[in-house]
Protein backbone atom coordinates (compact mmCIF):
# COMPACT_ATOMS: atom_id res chain seq x y z
CA UNK A 1 0.00 0.00 0.00
CA UNK A 2 1.43 3.73 -0.48
CA UNK A 3 0.51 5.99 1.75
CA UNK A 4 1.82 9.91 2.07
CA UNK A 5 4.15 11.01 4.52
CA UNK A 6 1.81 12.90 6.53
CA UNK A 7 -0.80 9.99 6.86
CA UNK A 8 -1.67 8.91 10.66
CA UNK A 9 -1.91 5.24 8.98
CA UNK A 10 1.36 5.83 7.65
CA UNK A 11 3.12 7.30 11.01
CA UNK A 12 1.37 4.36 13.10
CA UNK A 13 2.60 1.86 10.52
CA UNK A 14 5.85 3.45 10.49
CA UNK A 15 6.01 3.02 14.49
CA UNK A 16 5.44 -0.84 14.31
CA UNK A 17 6.87 -1.70 10.84
CA UNK A 18 9.33 1.15 9.91
CA UNK A 19 12.11 -1.61 8.67
CA UNK A 20 9.79 -3.12 6.49
CA UNK A 21 8.89 0.30 4.99
CA UNK A 22 9.93 1.87 1.54
CA UNK A 23 9.98 5.24 0.40
CA UNK A 24 8.34 5.63 -2.66
CA UNK A 25 8.46 8.84 -5.23
CA UNK A 26 6.29 9.18 -8.46
CA UNK A 27 7.82 9.94 -11.57
CA UNK A 28 7.52 13.05 -13.78
CA UNK A 29 4.22 13.58 -16.16
CA UNK A 30 4.73 12.50 -19.35
CA UNK A 31 4.98 15.91 -22.12
CA UNK A 32 3.26 14.22 -24.32
CA UNK A 33 0.51 11.75 -24.95
CA UNK A 34 -1.85 10.50 -28.24
CA UNK A 35 -5.39 11.96 -28.55
CA UNK A 36 -7.65 10.99 -31.25
CA UNK A 37 -10.24 13.02 -32.90
CA UNK A 38 -13.48 11.95 -34.69
CA UNK A 39 -14.90 14.60 -36.98
CA UNK A 40 -17.90 14.77 -39.29
CA UNK A 41 -19.16 16.92 -41.75
CA UNK A 42 -20.52 17.95 -45.34
CA UNK A 43 -17.56 17.07 -47.79
CA UNK A 44 -16.22 19.51 -50.22
CA UNK A 45 -13.08 20.51 -51.88
CA UNK A 46 -10.55 22.03 -49.50
CA UNK A 47 -11.93 20.58 -46.41
CA UNK A 48 -8.64 18.50 -45.38
CA UNK A 49 -6.50 20.93 -45.86
CA UNK A 50 -8.44 23.19 -44.12
CA UNK A 51 -8.81 20.88 -40.83
CA UNK A 52 -5.10 19.55 -41.17
CA UNK A 53 -3.95 23.72 -41.04
CA UNK A 54 -6.06 24.61 -38.33
CA UNK A 55 -4.58 21.68 -36.31
CA UNK A 56 -1.11 22.25 -37.58
CA UNK A 57 -0.39 26.01 -38.60
CA UNK A 58 -3.16 27.67 -36.27
CA UNK A 59 -2.70 25.16 -32.96
CA UNK A 60 0.84 23.81 -33.67
CA UNK A 61 -0.12 20.12 -32.68
CA UNK A 62 1.84 17.55 -34.59
CA UNK A 63 -0.41 14.57 -36.17
CA UNK A 64 0.52 10.99 -36.34
CA UNK A 65 -2.56 9.56 -37.82
CA UNK A 66 -4.71 10.28 -39.92
CA UNK A 67 -7.96 8.56 -41.73
CA UNK A 68 -10.73 9.94 -43.77
CA UNK A 69 -13.72 8.28 -45.67
CA UNK A 70 -16.45 10.52 -47.80
CA UNK A 71 -19.64 9.06 -49.14
CA UNK A 72 -22.63 11.04 -50.77
CA UNK A 73 -21.46 14.50 -49.71
CA UNK A 74 -20.56 13.52 -46.03
CA UNK A 75 -17.23 12.71 -44.34
CA UNK A 76 -15.86 11.15 -41.55
CA UNK A 77 -12.33 11.82 -40.14
CA UNK A 78 -9.76 10.37 -37.25
CA UNK A 79 -6.90 12.24 -36.26
CA UNK A 80 -4.54 11.07 -33.92
CA UNK A 81 -2.36 13.83 -32.66
CA UNK A 82 0.41 14.53 -29.98
CA UNK A 83 -0.75 16.98 -27.32
CA UNK A 84 0.37 18.00 -24.16
CA UNK A 85 -3.19 18.35 -22.14
CA UNK A 86 -6.30 17.54 -22.54
CA UNK A 87 -7.25 21.47 -23.24
CA UNK A 88 -5.90 21.25 -25.80
CA UNK A 89 -7.59 18.34 -27.44
CA UNK A 90 -10.72 20.16 -26.13
CA UNK A 91 -9.63 23.75 -28.22
CA UNK A 92 -8.88 21.42 -31.78
CA UNK A 93 -12.15 20.30 -31.87
CA UNK A 94 -14.16 23.47 -30.82
CA UNK A 95 -11.64 25.51 -33.49
CA UNK A 96 -12.74 22.76 -36.28
CA UNK A 97 -16.25 23.25 -35.65
CA UNK A 98 -15.92 26.81 -35.49
CA UNK A 99 -13.35 28.02 -38.34
CA UNK A 100 -14.49 25.33 -41.21
CA UNK A 101 -17.38 25.69 -42.70
CA UNK A 102 -19.26 22.28 -43.12
CA UNK A 103 -17.85 20.48 -40.02
CA UNK A 104 -20.63 19.50 -38.07
CA UNK A 105 -19.06 17.49 -35.21
CA UNK A 106 -15.62 16.97 -33.58
CA UNK A 107 -14.79 15.39 -30.92
CA UNK A 108 -12.17 13.44 -28.22
CA UNK A 109 -12.95 9.59 -28.84
CA UNK A 110 -9.35 8.47 -27.04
Amino acid sequence: MVHKVSCPNAMRLKSSFGSRLVATKWGGVADRFLATISIDGIDRRGILEEITGVISRDIGVNMVGLTINARQEVFHCEITLQVDNSETVENICRSLKEKIKGVKFAKRIS
